[in-house]
């Protein structure tokens, strides 16, 4: 396995003009780390840190070298309203959206999406003071958040009635934080294949404004193991397509951790997949704009790929490069991984390792963000043992 250092200039190394040779890994407490990134226009980093126990949030930004942006916020971090932050979204105007559960009491909880200006401060002209909140049924979580190009807000999670299995939740906001309560039933849909408990992982929007969804549902309710859904809704809510997913099939079990739409309006599924009792590797599949398998990609629409052979793989994120080609990023159980891949699914040539890299931080850790800047370098964003760390790759 190829693990990433400064000593070559192979695409998908270590970039050694990035923090400290290639890293950067402040020192934070770890526990329960829960992290997010998005990238805005000129390249600089958010990172979105929350200890869910605490319900303390912040987001800090780093400048495209690696440096903490001192003129972000306070010393280059904002602190959050309490609650369990869980998603961050940059919109078209470097303006950033984050999604989070809030609790007003210890018997319910609700959604709440926040909206910042470029440089941290609380944009007061969403919502009332920056923010709004939305409740449905006795719970609504939060996990997923998507923009579309008219600045609709879409966040995706969960909703239950007290005492009842939770449905899928996927809730739209105008560019000003209103509902848009033409969508679904008063700004809200939901979903729940087979009556089982499920939840949104992933959200992305079309060009046309239908927004598309992965839905998990857990090992727990299904004798089959873990599986997923990719769901789209047309603009008002109603569903457009409900498709399971094509890797749990017999004795497999799969996850859903990213998504992300082709230039041609296919879609790009990433996350794990276990196939019988072997420990678990990336898997990726790609969909016709129907939801059918992609029969050119991969083997019959699907791509399973090994990082490490004694441990259990996790892909967690996506991202599309200019040539058509591809990138997930995720763990092999100890360092932040990735695997390269062509726009057909093979391992994408002038990397070594059949198109996999790891990068070790010295302790157990894993990549939850990955991202291109502007001169096609990637930056990965992830957790360690220690709190939160960036990489930055060179690439071809």
């Amino acid at each position: 396995m190829l693990t990433a250092g400064v000593a070559s200039a192979s695409p998908g190394e270590l970039d050694p003009g990035f923090g400290t040779a290639g890293k950067v890994a402040p020192n934070l407490r770890a526990e329960n780390l829960w992290v997010r990134s998005a990238v805005q226009h000129d390249d600089k980093t958010l990172v979105l840190v929350t200890y869910p126990g605490d319900k303390k949030g912040y987001v800090y930004r780093y400048t495209p070298d690696g440096e903490r942006d001192k003129s972000f916020g306070s010393s280059g971090r904002i602190t959050l309203d309490p609650g369990r932050a869980s998603a961050i979204v940059v919109q078209a105007d470097d303006k950033f959206v984050v999604a989070s559960t809030v609790s007003p009491d210890v018997s319910s909880s609700h959604v709440m999406v926040s909206r910042y200006l470029p440089d941290g401060a609380v944009d007061t002209t969403f919502g009332s003071s920056g923010k709004v909140e939305y409740s449905r049924d006795t719970y609504a979580e939060a996990d997923a958040v998507a923009v579309a190009k008219d600045g609709t807000i879409a966040v995706g999670g969960s909703a239950a009635p007290r005492l009842t299995l939770g449905r899928s939740l996927i809730v739209e906001f105008d560019n000003t934080g209103k509902l848009r309560t033409s969508f679904g039933e008063n700004g809200s849909a939901t979903y729940q294949p087979g009556g089982y408990y499920c939840n949104v992982s992933a959200l992305v929007f079309q060009d046309d404004g239908k927004v598309a969804a992965t839905i998990e549902v857990p090992a727990a309710s299904l004798e089959q193991g873990q599986k997923f859904y990719l769901e789209r809704l047309n603009t008002d809510g109603s569903t457009d397509f409900a498709v399971t997913d094509y890797f749990a099939v017999d004795e497999n079990s799969s996850t859903s951790s990213a998504l992300a739409i082709t230039g041609d309006g296919k879609f790009l599924v990433t996350g794990k997949v276990r196939i019988g009792n072997s420990d678990t590797d990336f898997g990726t599949m790609r969909m016709n704009s129907d939801g059918t398998l992609d029969d050119t990609f991969g083997d019959h629409g699907r791509v399973r790929t090994n990082i490490s052979v004694i441990s259990n793989d996790a892909a967690r994120a996506i991202i599309l490069r200019d040539n058509g080609d591809f990138a997930v990023a995720g763990t092999d159980g100890y360092n932040f991984a990735v695997a390269w891949y062509d726009k057909n699914g093979r391992p994408a040539s002038g990397f070594l390792d059949q198109g996999r890299t790891t990068v070790d931080f010295g302790s157990e850790s894993g990549a939850y963000g990955i991202h291109v800047q502007s001169d096609g370098k990637v930056v990965l964003v992830g957790r360690t043992a220690q709190g939160f760390a960036l990489a930055r790759l060179l690439v071809a």
